[in-house]
């Protein structure tokens, strides 16, 4: 591993990450047509964003406590809130996704402005598809995120970049309080 930096470590797992999320998709269709691996792909993207948000929650409910951020002392409606917010940016980060995050009272709104799923779609030539399986996949995904938070979130998406807009736009309609 002495020719290995960090860097590369994490891009090799990366690429091999999305690499066998593609061919895994590409053999299902192969076998059983295009609307059977996406069935299949839906029923995956529901579990997979559970298990990424207990993780990231896990390490950084430890990392707040070791900070102070979540004590006896601290406001459990902020530390959720707080949580939340660390942990989209954790997912869209790690997922290398360019995007920014905002919030009120109600709402989380997630811009997105490059999406490397999307990319890697229409570096396959498989634009044609890019916009059904984005249309089934991301709401699943961000929906099964959010509610290992927020069980009662709503998710709306009014622009994907896979239906030809210029950015993809979430809102996620939750009550946060103060």
């Amino acid at each position: 591993m002495k020719y290995f930096k960090r860097k590369d470590i994490i891009d090799y797992l990366y690429q091999n990450y999305t690499k066998a999320d593609g061919l895994w998709f590409l053999k299902v269709e192969e076998l059983y047509g295009f609307d059977k691996a996406l069935e299949i792909d839906v029923s995956v993207w529901k579990v997979i964003p559970k298990l990424q948000a207990r993780f990231i929650k896990k390490i950084l409910l430890e990392a707040f406590q070791k900070d102070g951020i979540a004590d006896n002392r601290t406001d459990e409606n902020q530390t959720a809130k707080t949580l939340l917010f660390e942990a989209l940016k954790i997912k869209l980060s790690l997922d290398r996704f360019e995007y920014k995050v905002s919030k009120n009272k109600a709402a989380i709104s997630v811009r997105i402005d490059r999406c490397p799923w999307h990319e890697i779609m229409l570096k396959a030539q498989r634009d044609a598809f890019s916009e059904k399986i984005g249309s089934a996949i991301c709401n699943n995904e961000y929906s099964a995120f959010i509610a290992e938070f927020y069980p009662d979130a709503v998710i709306n998406i009014s622009s994907r970049l896979c239906n030809g807009n210029d950015c993809c736009n979430f809102k996620f309609s939750i009550k946060i309080p103060d």
